[in-house]
């Protein structure tokens, strides 16, 4: 029993480890010129609340909360890869011009208060209506 015990405990404190991540908040001004670029050219009017490095085994990323509640996830480099709208829609600006381009030829009027490029490069992109859109790099719809 108490073999069993201590294995189970070993277990967990194992999977602890490897799951550890290393979380440091960090000043705004401190993230990537990339990163402060986007901030500055899509969410010039809203201030960063928090910006936060994060340190996992596999994954380095910086996470951005803005005043709004927009989330903005950005690589190590300081490319985006994640943005949530805490207001009303991610700017259209920062949206690729095929994505709004297949949104009015198809008169979807849903905002888009999502978008994500995974590790495939395709974009995901979430509609305020909860459809969710994903395109390949070159903005071929995946249906």
């Amino acid at each position: 029993m108490k073999k069993t015990v201590l294995l189970i405990v070993a277990i967990v404190l194992c999977g602890g480890v490897m799951n550890a991540q290393k979380v440091k908040e960090i000043e705004p001004k401190k993230l990537p010129d990339i990163s402060l670029r986007t901030l500055a050219s899509y969410f010039g009017g809203l201030n960063v609340t928090q910006a936060v490095y994060i340190d996992e085994k596999m994954d380095r990323h910086y996470e951005v909360s803005l005043d709004d509640g927009t989330i903005i996830h950005f690589d190590k480099q300081g490319v985006w890869k994640f943005v949530k709208a805490g207001g009303d829609a991610i700017p259209d600006r920062m949206i690729p011009g095929m994505v709004l381009m297949h949104l009015q030829k198809n008169k979807i009027e849903a905002k888009v208060v999502g978008m994500m490029r995974d590790k495939d490069k395709n974009y995901i992109i979430d509609l305020s209506d909860g459809t969710t859109l994903t395109f390949t790099e070159t903005f071929k719809l995946v249906e």
